[in-house]
């Protein structure tokens, strides 16, 4: 009798004989069924959006990039391919430069994954509590200090790699952007059909989602420029 692992061990490994014998319509199916059974990777989404980028499905290929950039955001392999496609969709979108303190933070945080983090905060408090506890009951006064401040200082960079734990945890749980699936789609100003249009996007296009109202949503593209799109337009990275 297999165990219940086994079967998405084997669905794996043929899933990746399909992609290096170049049959990518198997991997994509494939690889479709083990995201549907709960089976996550970076290799995973990375071969997926390869493969759907040789089936030409360009916003498809931009979607699984940056979901497998969600698990390891310094892959510089899937960073490479990413840029690759987005220089082959129609639409150009200059993004905006970023504030030097949240390029700085995500940056820090995408360093490791919030696993990792989780477990520097644990050892950095174990070490801060031993430094205070050195300080509170040490007898003598040059350790104490000693104590005291290597205590305190991991104590703030605890709280420092915690608060990068939940940013990171929150980003893989709802990263708040969305790839646009349809083949061209119109932004209107307003959650209607009927309001004036903005601008016509394409599959591939990467949209900040901002409000919802009914089945539409408010969001924003990479150069500022905000309107709504139907939800069945685009779908969460």
């Amino acid at each position: 009798m297999l165990h219940a692992a086994e079967p998405t061990a084997q669905q794996l490994t043929s899933a990746n004989q399909a992609y290096q014998q170049k049959d990518f319509a198997t991997a994509i199916q494939q690889y479709e069924v083990l995201l549907q059974q709960g089976f996550h990777s970076e290799a995973l989404y990375y071969n997926l959006g390869n493969s759907y980028y040789c089936a030409n499905d360009l916003g498809k290929a931009v979607l699984n990039y940056e979901r497998a950039l969600l698990l390891d955001p310094n892959d510089a392999d899937t960073r490479h391919n990413l840029q690759l496609v987005q220089n082959q969709l129609p639409d150009k979108i200059d993004p905006l430069p970023a504030f030097f303190l949240s390029k700085w933070w995500n940056g820090l945080g995408g360093v490791l994954s919030a696993q990792t983090w989780s477990i520097i905060v644990l050892v950095l408090l174990w070490v801060s509590v031993s430094g205070l506890t050195l300080w509170l009951l040490g007898r003598v006064r040059r350790y104490k200090k000693i104590g005291f401040l290597v205590g305190t200082s991991l104590l703030v960079g605890s709280l420092l790699a915690f608060a990068l734990a939940n940013s990171r945890t929150k980003a893989m749980q709802n990263s708040g952007r969305a790839v646009v699936l349809q083949k061209e789609i119109v932004l209107r100003s307003a959650p209607d059909t009927k309001s004036k249009e903005v601008f016509t996007l394409h599959s591939g296009a990467t949209v900040q989602l901002l409000d919802k109202i009914g089945d539409w949503y408010k969001v924003s593209l990479r150069d500022g420029m905000q309107g709504w799109l139907p939800d069945e337009s685009f779908e969460r990275i």
